[in-house]
């Protein structure tokens, strides 16, 4: 019932013996040879003296070829996440192990339902209970058999052993992805588990050139050329920015093979952490390869760190102070109000930074940069409702979202013709800044006036906002029996095969 694959309480090592030594004495050895390299000590040192500043280290990036390759590059960014006895409150105790699929293609994240992954040094045991909270969630499945063909979570268990040797695994591996809001979605349900003592490693190698790869935009003995296409990926990695990234990809066509883990792993990071590239080759450089091989595959070691650690990125980062919702109601009335400005009546809906401008705003809060879902509703009269417009999950930070949504409320909102200069001054916004959907069993579990509810079946869709019903005077089935009429179902459909999400939204006006 749980997804495809077979019945088994741990997931066996399938590249020991041929992408790693097999020998866990051999292994551990071939370890102790890649930290002598210069890299890896620079590595300890720069995330010495960050941690000396205040900073916490949230995240890395590693390869995940064969180590003859890159056995140094991943060795560089466990450097930078080693436990120090110094900062206890960085010890790591469970890492969120996200990478791409080499061998199966799906949409989403896969989940595994085994109990344990096998390493060299011993077995990592998984944390059953994350993945029981993760496997309800939209574009999350279960499927042991994508884990067990896998090698790019394979190749960070060693490491992850050795160095964490008593913590829990959370294996993900991501799939195709259509859009950065797909990326969001996963993440947040992933952010909504983290905790103080714990660790994302994303596991990607990056260019991967030659006809071997179908990819060739420059000659084979053009090193700058792809050096300058591998560190124009580790600038855009700089910063966790979904959109810049998976444009980059799309621009460039770079044959990136974690591009949706590392999407994901954007989308969790908050806005203000920072990436650090600490280490940078290709195949070409490594001993056993050879040197007339027109082919290569780039590898990059990156860490992330920020002012806090996830224990310290709480909730009420996300809580909107009254002067927060007082910049993005007076964001919402001045995007509306460029109807009077216009000559042809039209809404010019501007960037955040040119609304900070216009307001006096310097600085945004946490709360103003975070993604989230959010409804611009507009009224005229004695509460005649004259546009709504919003999105579920949240697609751009939250004040851009306010000023974009507030525009289409104006104009877009297809039961309403566009609003005109002559209505503005009889006008009235309201704001509704939305949780997370989550899943639930059953339309019973609803409760009338504190859930959003979105009501989806045989591909369509619907949603209310918490106040709709209660603004109606409707009992659930009323409201559930227009909320399917809205979906363009027969009224009843909700009674069976639908299925059902809620959320709650914070609204003011």
């Amino acid at each position: 019932m749980f997804g495809a694959g077979k019945k088994s309480d741990r997931r066996p090592l399938r590249f020991s013996g041929t992408w790693y030594p097999g020998n866990a004495e051999l292994l551990r050895a071939e370890m102790v040879g890649y930290a002598r390299d210069k890299k890896v000590e620079e590595a300890k040192n720069l995330i010495q003296k960050a941690r000396g500043q205040g900073k916490h280290v949230l995240a890395i990036v590693a390869p995940h070829a064969g180590y003859t390759y890159c056995g140094i590059t991943a060795a560089t960014a466990y450097a930078a996440c080693a436990q120090d006895k110094k900062y206890p409150e960085q010890r790591v105790r469970r890492v969120f192990l996200l990478g791409p699929s080499h061998y199966k293609g799906f949409r989403g994240a896969a989940l595994s339902r085994e109990k344990s992954f096998a390493t060299a040094f011993g077995d990592l045991p998984v944390d059953t209970d994350a993945v029981d909270a993760l496997r309800h969630e939209m574009l999350f499945t279960v499927d042991n058999d994508t884990h067990r063909l896998e090698h790019s979570l394979e190749m960070q268990l060693a490491f992850i052993k050795r160095d964490f040797a008593n913590c829990k695994l959370v294996p993900i591996i991501i799939g195709q992805l259509d859009d950065p809001l797909d990326a969001r979605q996963i993440g947040d349900k992933i952010k909504d588990l983290l905790r103080p003592d714990d660790l994302l490693i994303v596991s990607s190698d990056f260019t991967h050139f030659g006809e071997r790869f179908d990819y060739t935009p420059f000659a084979a003995d053009d090193h700058a050329a792809l050096s300058n296409l591998d560190l124009q990926a580790a600038k855009v990695l700089q910063r966790p920015d979904t959109k810049e990234l998976l444009a980059f990809y799309k621009r460039t066509g770079d044959t990136i093979c974690g591009i949706y883990a590392l999407a994901v792993l954007t989308a969790i990071l908050p806005p203000d952490s920072q990436g650090t590239l600490l280490d940078y080759r290709t195949s070409r450089d490594a001993e056993a390869a050879a040197k007339d091989d027109p082919n290569s595959v780039s590898y990059m070691a990156l860490v992330y760190t920020g002012e806090k650690g996830w224990g310290d990125i709480s909730r009420r980062d996300d809580a909107l102070s009254q002067k927060d919702k007082d910049i993005l109601l007076e964001a919402a009335k001045r995007t509306i109000a460029t109807i009077g400005d216009d000559p042809l009546g039209q809404v010019r809906p501007s960037s955040a930074k040119e609304m900070m401008a216009k307001l006096g705003v310097t600085e945004l809060s946490p709360a103003l940069q975070r993604h989230a879902g959010v409804f611009v509703t507009i009224f005229a009269g004695n509460r005649e409702l004259r546009g709504c417009i919003g999105s579920i999950i949240g697609q751009k930070p939250l004040l851009q979202s306010v000023i974009d949504n507030a525009a289409a409320s104006a104009q877009r909102d297809p039961r309403f013709l566009p609003i005109r200069k002559e209505e503005l001054d009889g006008l009235h916004v309201e704001i509704s800044v939305l949780t997370r959907p989550r899943k639930i069993a059953s339309y019973k579990e609803i409760v009338i006036g504190r859930d959003g509810i979105i009501l989806s079946k045989h591909g369509r869709q619907a949603v209310f906002l918490p106040h709709v019903a209660k603004e109606q005077g409707w009992g659930l089935e009323e409201t559930l029996t227009h909320l399917a009429e809205k979906a363009g179902l027969d009224g009843s459909a909700w009674r069976s095969d639908a299925a059902y999400e809620v959320f709650e939204a914070e609204s003011f006006e």
